[in-house]
Parts: C-alpha cells; sequence; structure tokens
C-alpha cells in the first residue's frame, strides 16, 4: 500500500464517522434522504449521487434525491439499467465507460442533459438479509474512474446508509402514530432491529458457544449487545446501557452501536476503542445523553480476553473454580467528558469456560415486595450453570428471574451475553480421542491421556479417580472377554465435557455384551466363586452417573456419563 493509499483510507474513516454522526442527527425521513446523497457524493468526491429505495409490493426501485438534478420521481424495474441490475444481483458494479457497457440505459442523461462517465452501485442489504435500496455514484472528480478503495469506502458507506434508512423508516411510522402504546412497541423495534437475533451465530466454528437475550421492559431502554469478528481469530464483543427510555434511548442505541462497530474494526484495542467512541459521541451531545460500554477481544486461539470498561457492570468469568467477578479497570460512563481515559486488563477462558455479561436490569430486578434480584441471587444462579451450555445459561437465569418477580412489572430492560470459550479451533474443542489396542498394557497409556484431560478441563481429583477407575475396569473386560481369536483388535475411546459432565463413549468390534443387563455382582461371594467380569461392572455402575449400550452391526458402543461435582 502506498503513503497516498494510505493517507485516502485514514481519510475515509474520517469521513465515515463524520457520516454516521450526520445521518444519526437526522430522523425525519426526507431530510434524511438528502443528507444521504449529498453525504455520499462528498465522501465519494464524485459529481453526482442517487439513492434508490426498493418499493417491494411494486418490485421497482424509486427514488426522488438526485442531487442537483431537476426531475421528477424515478422508477426503474429490478434488472433494468444498472442500478435495477445491481438490485437484482445484489452484486456491486463499477463501470469506467458508461457508454461502451451495454447495460447502461442513457434515458436519464437524455431527459437531464447530463453526462455521465464512469459509475459505482451498491446495493442496500438490511436487516434479515433483505433489501433495502441502491446506492449510486456518479463521475470520479479528478480522475477517470472509481477504484478498489472507493469500492470500500462505498461499501463502509452503505452499512451507515442502511442502519440509517431502516431505522429512519421505522421512525417515520412512529411519528404516524399517536398513541403511547404503538409508539413503544416502535422503540422497541428499533432496538432490536440492531441487535444479533440469531444462534449459534457462526455455526460453522467449533471453538465458541454464543448465546444472548433480551426482556424489554414496558418503558424501552437502550440495552445493547453486540459481537462480531476483527478477523479470523479475534472476537470483539460489547455490552451497553444507554441512559434514558423509550425512542432517544432506542435512537441513542443506534448511534453508539454504529460508532463501536466502525471504530473496533480499526482502532482494535479494547481501551482505545472507549476513548474513541467516547470523543465522538460527546461532541455534539446536546442532549447529555450517555452510556456505559464493556468491549472486549478474545483471542480464539488462546482463550485470552483483552477487555476495557467505562462504567458498566463487571461481568463474570464462569471457571472450573467457581464464578469470579472481572475485575475493574477503570474509567467512568461515555458521553459525559471527551478527555477521559480508560484502563484495559486481560482474563483467560479456560476451555469450557464462560465470560458472562448483563445489564443492571438484571440485578435491579424488582419482586412484588419491592426487593432487588442482587449480584448475590445472580451469582448463585450462575454458580448452578456454569457447567452447561451459554443458551441454558441464560435461560435458566431469565427464568430464575420470572420466578423471583412473579409478575412485578420490571422498571428497566433485562439483557444478558454469555460467551463460552471451547477450546482452539482445530482441537476437537478440548475432546480426548484415543485407539487402543487389545492387550492390557494400552491402559497404563489410557490413564495417562485421561490425567491430561483431567488437567485440561480441571476435573477434581474425586472425577478423575471414578472415571480413570470406571474406564480401567472397562477397557480391562473387553480386552480380557470380549475376543475369542488371538488377532490384534482397535478400541476407541471418546471423551469430552459437555452440559456439565463427563461423557466417556467406547467403541469395540468384541462379541455383543451389554453390562446394563448384566446381573449384579454379589459381593458377599468369595472372589474365586464370582462371575468373571461381574466386579467390574458393579464398579462402572456404581461409579458413574448414567450408563447406555447399543449393539451395532461391527460391535459395541458403551457410553458412560459421569457429573462434575459443582
Amino acid at each position: 500500500m502506498t503513503a497516498v493509499d494510505s493517507e485516502r483510507q485514514a481519510r475515509n474513516l474520517k469521513a465515515l464517522l463524520g457520516v454516521a454522526k450526520a445521518l444519526a442527527s437526522e430522523i425525519k425521513l426526507d431530510n434524511l434522504l438528502q443528507v444521504i446523497v449529498a453525504k455520499a457524493a462528498e465522501v465519494m468526491d464524485a459529481e453526482r449521487a442517487t439513492l434508490f429505495l426498493y418499493d417491494k409490493p411494486r418490485n421497482e426501485l424509486w427514488s426522488k434525491t438526485t442531487q442537483k438534478l431537476e426531475i421528477n420521481e424515478i422508477r426503474v424495474p429490478l434488472g433494468v439499467g444498472i442500478a435495477g441490475i445491481v438490485a437484482k444481483t445484489r452484486a456491486l458494479i463499477n463501470i469506467s465507460d458508461a457508454y461502451a457497457d451495454p447495460r447502461f440505459d442513457p434515458t436519464f442523461d437524455k431527459q437531464t442533459g447530463y453526462r455521465t462517465r464512469s459509475i459505482l452501485c451498491l446495493p442496500l442489504i438490511g436487516n434479515g438479509d433483505s433489501l433495502v435500496g441502491v446506492i449510486q455514484v456518479l463521475n470520479k472528480k479528478n480522475r477517470q474512474t472509481f477504484d478498489e478503495i472507493d469500492e470500500s469506502l462505498l461499501a463502509g458507506l452503505s452499512d451507515h446508509i442502511t442502519v440509517a434508512l431502516e431505522r429512519g423508516s421505522l421512525i417515520e411510522a412512529y411519528i404516524e402514530k399517536e398513541r403511547l402504546e404503538e409508539g413503544l412497541k416502535l422503540a422497541h423495534d428499533i432496538q432490536m432491529s440492531m441487535l444479533p437475533k440469531t444462534f449459534p451465530p457462526f455455526p460453522e466454528r467449533r471453538d465458541l458457544d454464543i448465546f444472548a437475550a433480551v426482556t424489554p421492559a414496558k418503558k424501552v431502554g437502550g440495552d445493547f449487545y453486540d459481537f462480531f469478528f476483527l478477523d479470523e481469530d479475534r472476537l470483539c464483543l460489547a455490552i451497553g446501557d444507554v441512559s434514558g427510555k423509550g425512542v432517544p434511548a432506542a435512537l441513542f442505541m443506534a448511534v453508539i452501536k454504529t460508532l463501536f462497530k466502525a471504530i473496533a474494526s480499526r482502532v482494535q484495542n479494547p481501551s482505545d476503542i472507549l476513548s474513541t467512541v467516547n470523543q465522538e459521541i460527546c461532541r455534539d451531545n446536546d442532549s447529555q445523553m450517555f452510556t456505559t460500554l464493556f468491549c472486549g477481544i478474545l483471542d480464539t486461539r488462546t482463550g485470552e480476553i483483552k477487555y476495557s470498561n467505562g462504567g458498566h457492570n463487571p461481568p463474570y468469568h464462569l471457571s472450573r473454580a467457581g464464578v469470579q467477578q472481572v475485575p475493574k479497570t477503570g474509567g467512568r460512563v461515555l458521553g459525559l467528558l471527551e478527555e477521559t481515559s480508560y484502563g484495559w486488563s486481560r482474563l483467560v477462558l479456560g476451555s469450557g469456560e464462560t465470560i458472562f455479561l448483563y445489564t443492571d436490569g438484571v440485578t435491579e430486578a424488582l419482586d412484588p415486595a419491592g426487593q432487588f434480584f442482587s449480584e448475590r441471587r445472580l451469582e448463585s444462579v450462575l454458580n448452578q450453570s456454569k457447567f452447561t451450555s451459554a443458551r441454558e445459561q441464560i435461560e435458566h437465569l431469565t427464568s430464575q428471574i420470572t420466578l423471583f418477580a412473579a409478575g412485578a412489572e420490571q422498571s428497566d430492560d433485562i439483557t444478558a451475553l454469555a460467551i463460552r470459550y471451547l477450546g482452539p479451533a482445530g482441537s476437537n474443542n478440548g475432546e480426548l480421542q484415543l485407539t487402543l489396542k487389545n492387550r492390557v498394557a494400552e491402559i497404563a497409556r489410557l490413564g495417562e491421556r485421561l490425567g491430561e484431560f483431567a488437567a485440561v478441563h480441571q476435573l477434581t481429583p474425586s472425577v478423575l479417580y471414578d472415571l480413570n477407575l470406571a474406564l480401567e475396569e472397562a477397557v480391562t473386560n473387553i480386552i480380557s472377554h470380549g475376543y475369542s481369536d488371538h488377532r490384534e483388535h482397535e478400541i476407541l475411546v471418546r471423551i469430552r465435557v459437555e452440559s456439565g459432565a463427563v461423557i466417556v463413549e467406547l467403541k469395540d468390534d468384541a462379541r455383543a455384551f451389554n453390562p446394563i443387563t448384566a446381573p449384579d455382582a454379589d459381593v458377599t461371594t468369595p472372589l474365586d466363586e464370582r462371575t468373571a467380569g461381574g466386579l467390574g461392572i458393579h464398579l462402572m455402575r456404581k461409579l458413574m452417573d448414567e450408563i447406555e449400550y447399543q449393539r451395532l452391526e461391527d460391535g459395541n458402543l458403551l457410553i458412560m456419563k459421569k457429573n462434575i461435582e459443582a
């Protein structure tokens, strides 16, 4: 990248931040459309900009916002002209010579007397992968064509435009409604439209388990959360709570969330992210609104989280050792003082451990007597579910708050985000897979690997002892009594931690034997009179919490479950 390109990208970032603030400050849709085309032309250094909106019932694009050109409403069928093709294919088009491209429709030029040379056109894709419209810029100033940096800039600009349009549409709908309840519902829609709601959010990844939920209060607040990858290995996460209630809080939340994502994708240091966001919202903050904000960056290769906290409730680290509050880093809420500094710290999640983020609506939930749910109750609930999935952790908390509230109306949103680290990608999420030969000497190797597994998952000595004894008995029975020939056979061992328990699977090609239906060992009978293997089966039943057996076409599958001690 040349020095000129670096300078352009720095200038572009500053321009995007300016656009985000300009779009956030305008709530009337007609005015917003004019701001969008003006800012698009200015930021892209283009002669003209046109914003087309999608008319779903008619399956057409329409526009009344072509900059500086006297023309009535424009309507374009999908698939016709550059804008129509972009809307239909949802793909960017960059044309250096419009009249040399057969897709270009010169009708507009003939109507206005304008001469189009170069075109850069991009679809606007909104919430739920829905088509919102198309943004088009014409004739790059001081240069013949738009280049790749221009394409990247317009893509970044389109994200802000799409959010502003969706927000503007919701606000316009709100202005048309007169009843308070309808207005509050709209504020809820604004809030919900900004939050990730698809879980699991990254189904192709096996290193993370993420879930979040918001239970809005009647007077909708400004709770928000977000998570997104900065690159292949680093997940940025955040949670915050905007001051105020209703539509103003929801709108301010939308501004904060948009600024945060734009800044985090480039600054990538938690304390610097908070400082930059704070500086941006302090400028021209006539409403004097503010927000708490916790921000972290999780390295999925190591489980390390670097984090900074701007006046938010400290999250919890759900580890094998218990439930601990994440240490504070210092730093006041954002939006009060422009020159505020923010510290940072780090913590490391082990495999199967969780960082649990929440807003004060959780601890300040009220019962009919006016008592708070409190941090003490929250910690107790998290201790009960710390070994479960992210979804189970949050659903268990939500159910406990519902029971506690007993129908009492809540004055604040109840928001929680759980991010459970399952180990580095490619590590089978801490799972142990081992192939043993049908030789007694292999049992020692199994014991060594089981010890390593227990260390990684921080299993207690008593759990390790029970697992080791049960596995030793099960494998010994297979080796000693499962085969009538003298050939070499394989025994497949798979061990994992799942939902608060250690799951052990043993698969072999030995003769059929179901330990569940085998008679109980009579421990009063002399050793030389007992059935072979009977005592081992007795121990397995006593030591394990659950045992399951399946007879397969090619052998046996034994599944044992040992609950992990709290």
